[in-house]
C-alpha cells in the first residue's frame, strides 16, 4: 500500500498523482504532435494510478505480486496486445526508435501513461520541498526540448505545484497534537479557486505575446544547447542519392535515366581522389538499398561512446605501416541534410559553430540539425582506396582476421532469399573471384571483372521492378552507372562471404589542394569491403583505383566510363544456366521476386504458440483479479465502508478477529462468552478488550469509539502475525465465505 492515511487524504492524493502526471504528459504529446490522444493517456494515467493507490489486504509479497499482475494486465489491453510485442520487436531490429514510437503511438502513450504514473506518485508522496524542484525540472526540460504548446496545456502543471503543499504539506510530528494548527480550508476549495484562477490567466492572456529579440534568441540557444548534447533524438534528415536526382525511380528502387541538377553542393580542398562517404547502407533487397543500423546514436565527443567509435571507424587499423594523414576542408554551399561527408577513415574532425557531431552504428556522421550554407569543417584522415598501393600494404600483413572482422556484424553478410548459394550470380562470382582464399585477392578480382566486362553509362534501359536490380545488370543490360557498379560490387562480395556495403556520397577525382566545387552531378555510389587487418576499404567498380593504380583507373568525373566495352561471349547467359535464373525470359511470370523491402517495424503476426501462450496469461491475469477482487470485498477493510455506524464496525472486525483466530486454531466455542474465551487465552489485552465489548453488548449508549480503535488494532496485529500457510488458508475461507456484519 502506498498509503495509511484517510479515505479523504487518500482520493486527494490519487487526485494531485494524476493531476501531476497529467502535467508532464501533455507537453510531450506536444512534441510528438499527439494531442489529440490526450484524452485517452488521461484515462490510462487515471488506471495506473488507481492501481497504485488501491489498498489490497494482502501480505507484502502477494500485494506486490497482484499489483504487478494488475499492471501487467492494462498494459496488455491500453497497448493492444500484439502491436507491444512488435513495437519492440522493430526497436530490437534496430528500426528508428522515434519513428517507431509514431508509428506504434498507442504503444507509446501506455509505456508512458504507466511510468508517469509511478513518477508522479512519488512526487505527490514526498515532501514539496523535494518533489516541486522534481516538477520544474521536468517541465521546464520537456519545454526545452520543443514543447512550445498552448499555454492551456500548461494548467495542469500550474495547479499541481501549489496543490503539493497544500494536500501534502510536512506535519511537525514533535509538536503536542494541541498545539497543531489545524486548517478550516478544506482542499477541494482551494483547488477549485486555483483552477478560476488558472483559467482566467488562460483567457485573459494574449493570443500573440511580444517577445524581446535578445531574450528570445538566448531562450532558443539554451534550448538548442540542452538538445544538443543531452536529449538529442529528434528525426534526422539523412543524405540520399534520390534526392540528388540519382534515383529517378523514387521508391520503386535503383536505377533509371539519372537527372542531377548542376547546383553546388559543396566547396572542398583536397589533394587527390577523395570519397566523401554520406549515407552507408547495409540491406539489399532486390531492388534497392536500406540502412537498417542508423537508428542509435552516439555523441561523437563522449568519453562514453570511444571505443565504440574507434571500432566503427577502424581508428586502430591499421596496426603499422599507416597512409600518410591527409586534410580535406569542406564548406557547405547549399542548405541539406544533417550528414556529415567525410573520408571512412577518420582521424580528427573540426566543426564549426553550433554543429554537435554524433555517429551511429553504421559509421556515419551528422550533427543534430541540418547543414546550412556556410557551414564548414576539417577532416584529418587516412585514404585507403582499392589499388597497388594498398595491395602492397595488404601484403606486409599476416593473412589473419582481425578482432574486428571477427565482430563484424552479420548484416554485412546477409543476402536475399532469392540469390540462392547455387544460383547463376554466385556462379558468376566465383567466377570472378578466382581460385584464391585471400579475401583482397577476391574484391579486387571482382572489381577488375567489372569494369573490364561492363560499361558505364547514363542512358539505361529503366529495370523491371520485378526482378533482382544486380542480376539484371549482370545479365541483361550489361550496362549502368555508379549505383549499378557499387550494387553489384556488393553483392558479388557477399556471394563468396566478404563483408560489403553500399555508399552513398561525393567523390572529388583529382584534387590539387585548392577549392573544387561538387554539384549533385558529383554525386557517387561505390562499395566499402572489410579488408582484415585494413579495415573498411573503397571498392569504387565504375572508376579507377588510387592514383597510382594500373588496375584501369578512370580519368573523368564521380562517374567515369570504364573501358574496355563488355564482352558478352565471356559472360553465362540465362538461359544456358540448369539454375533458376534470378531473371525470368521476357514475358514469363518474374520467379523468384526480389525480397521484400523491411520496414522500419514488423509487420509479421505472432507465432500461434505464442498467441496461445499470451491469451493463457490474459485469463491467468483475469482470474487473479478476480480473485484478488473477491478477498478485497469479503475484507473487513472493505466491509467496514457500507457500515453506518460504529457499532456494526465494531461487530465486523470482531468477527474477522475471530476468524483469524479459528485459523491459528484457537478458535472461541459456541458455548463460550465473549469474557469465558479470553480468560481462556490468558490474554491481558484480550481480557480488557472483552470486557469492553461486554459492556457494549448490554449497553446501547456505551461510548465505543475507542473500543473500535483497540479491536481494530488487534486484528492488525493478528494479521500481520500470520504464516504464509495461515495466510493461504484466510484467502481461501475469504472466497467463499463473508464475515457476517452484524445487526447492531
Amino acid at each position: 500500500m502506498l498509503f495509511q492515511a484517510s479515505m479523504p487524504k487518500r482520493l486527494y492524493m490519487f487526485a494531485l498523482s494524476c493531476l501531476i502526471a497529467t502535467a508532464i504528459m501533455l507537453p510531450i504529446l506536444g512534441i510528438a504532435s499527439l494531442l489529440p490522444l490526450a484524452g485517452y493517456a488521461i484515462l490510462q494515467i487515471v488506471v495506473f494510478t488507481l492501481i497504485l493507490y488501491i489498498n489490497i489486504p494482502l501480505p507484502s509479497a502477494l500485494n506486490a505480486i497482484l499489483r504487478t499482475a494488475l499492471f501487467a494486465l492494462a498494459i496488455y489491453i491500453f497497448g493492444g496486445g500484439s502491436n507491444i510485442l512488435s513495437a519492440f520487436s522493430a526497436i530490437f531490429a534496430s528500426a528508428p526508435v522515434a519513428q517507431t514510437a509514431i508509428l506504434y503511438a498507442d504503444v507509446t502513450i501506455t509505456l508512458l501513461a504507466f511510468i508517469l504514473s509511478i513518477f508522479s506518485s512519488l512526487l505527490a508522496a514526498g515532501d514539496p520541498a523535494y518533489s516541486l524542484p522534481l516538477m520544474l525540472t521536468t517541465i521546464t526540460t520537456i519545454w526545452l526540448s520543443g514543447a512550445k504548446i498552448e499555454l492551456k496545456y500548461y494548467i495542469p502543471a500550474a495547479l499541481s505545484i501549489p496543490l503539493m503543499f497544500i494536500i501534502n504539506r510536512p506535519i511537525q510530528e514533535s509538536a503536542p497534537a494541541a498545539k497543531k494548527p489545524k486548517s478550516k480550508t478544506k482542499p477541494i476549495i482551494l483547488l477549485t479557486i486555483a483552477l478560476i484562477i488558472s483559467i482566467l490567466s488562460y483567457i485573459s492572456a494574449p493570443k500573440n505575446p511580444e517577445t524581446a529579440p535578445y531574450f528570445k534568441q538566448k531562450a532558443d540557444e539554451i534550448r538548442q544547447f540542452i538538445n544538443d548534447y543531452f536529449f538529442f533524438t529528434d528525426t534526422r534528415n539523412a543524405f540520399s542519392l534520390k534526392n540528388e536526382g540519382w534515383q529517378p525511380m523514387e521508391d520503386g528502387g535503383l536505377g533509371g535515366v539519372p537527372n542531377p541538377p548542376d547546383v553546388p553542393v559543396l566547396e572542398v580542398f583536397a589533394e587527390g581522389k577523395v570519397y566523401l562517404r554520406g549515407t552507408i547502407k547495409d540491406y539489399y533487397s532486390g531492388r534497392t538499398w536500406q540502412d537498417t543500423l542508423s537508428d542509435r546514436r552516439y555523441g561523437f565527443h563522449s568519453r562514453r561512446f570511444d571505443g565504440l567509435k574507434k571500432s566503427l571507424m577502424n581508428y586502430e587499423l591499421p596496426k603499422e605501416n599507416r597512409f600518410e594523414e591527409q586534410t580535406v576542408k569542406i564548406n557547405v554551399l547549399r542548405d541539406s541534410a544533417s550528414t556529415l561527408f567525410t573520408p571512412q577513415r577518420i582521424r580528427s574532425i573540426q566543426l564549426g559553430a553550433h554543429m554537435v557531431p554524433y555517429f551511429n552504428l553504421a559509421s556515419e556522421l551528422f550533427i543534430t540539425r541540418n547543414l546550412k550554407a556556410g557551414d564548414s569543417y576539417e577532416v584529418v584522415y587516412e585514404n585507403y582506396i582499392a589499388g597497388d598501393s594498398l595491395q602492397a600494404l595488404y601484403n606486409t600483413f599476416p593473412k589473419t582476421p582481425d578482432e574486428g572482422y571477427l565482430s563484424l556484424n552479420e548484416k554485412y553478410y546477409s543476402l536475399p532469399s532469392h540469390l540462392t548459394d547455387g544460383g547463376i550470380v554466385a556462379q558468376l562470382t566465383q567466377r570472378f573471384a578466382g581460385d584464391t582464399e585471400d579475401p583482397y585477392e577476391k574484391a579486387i578480382n571482382i572489381k577488375n571483372a567489372l569494369q573490364k566486362n561492363y560499361r558505364y553509362t547514363q542512358n539505361v534501359v529503366k529495370p523491371p521492378t520485378d526482378q533482382d536490380f544486380v542480376a539484371h545488370f549482370l545479365f541483361e543490360t550489361r550496362e549502368g552507372y555508379c549505383t549499378y557498379f557499387a550494387s553489384a560490387m556488393a553483392v558479388l562480395a557477399r556471394s563468396v562471404n566478404l563483408p560489403a556495403r553500399y555508399v552513398e556520397g561525393f567523390m572529388l577525382e583529382n584534387g590539387d589542394g585548392t577549392a573544387s566545387t561538387l554539384t549533385s552531378k558529383d554525386a557517387h555510389a561505390w562499395a566499402e569491403i572489410y579488408i582484415p587487418n585494413i579495415g573498411w576499404t573503397v571498392f569504387d567498380a565504375s572508376t579507377g583505383g588510387d592514383n597510382s593504380s594500373n588496375d584501369n583507373d578512370g580519368s573523368g568525373g564521380a562517374d567515369t566510363p570504364p573501358s574496355p566495352s563488355p564482352e558478352p561471349s565471356d559472360e553465362p547467359k540465362p538461359d544456358e544456366q540448369e539454375t533458376p535464373s534470378p531473371v525470368p525470359p521476357a514475358g514469363s511470370t518474374p520467379s523468384p521476386e526480389p525480397s521484400p523491402i523491411p520496414s522500419e517495424v514488423s509487420e509479421d503476426g505472432d507465432p500461434a504458440s505464442e498467441k496461445g501462450g499470451i491469451k493463457w496469461l490474459l485469463w491467468l491475469l483475469l482470474l487473479l483479479l478476480l480473485i484478488a477482487l473477491k478477498i478485497y470485498l469479503s475484507s473487513p477493510i472493505f466491509l467496514v465502508t457500507r457500515a453506518k455506524t460504529d457499532r456494526r464496525k465494531l461487530n465486523i472486525y470482531w468477527r474477522a478477529y475471530l476468524q483469524l483466530m479459528q485459523i491459528k486454531n484457537a478458535p472461541m466455542l459456541e458455548s463460550e462468552t465473549i469474557i469465558a474465551y479470553a480468560n481462556r487465552l490468558e490474554n491481558e489485552r484480550l481480557n480488557d478488550i472483552a470486557k469492553a465489548i461486554s459492556e457494549a453488548v448490554y449497553s446501547e449508549k456505551a461510548p465505543i469509539g475507542g473500543l473500535l480503535n483497540t479491536v481494530i488494532s488487534l486484528y492488525k496485529d493478528t494479521y500481520k502475525g500470520l504464516n504464509v500457510l495461515q495466510y493461504i488458508k484466510l484467502f481461501a475461507k475469504r472466497l467463499v465465505w463473508l464475515p457476517v456484519r452484524g445487526n447492531k
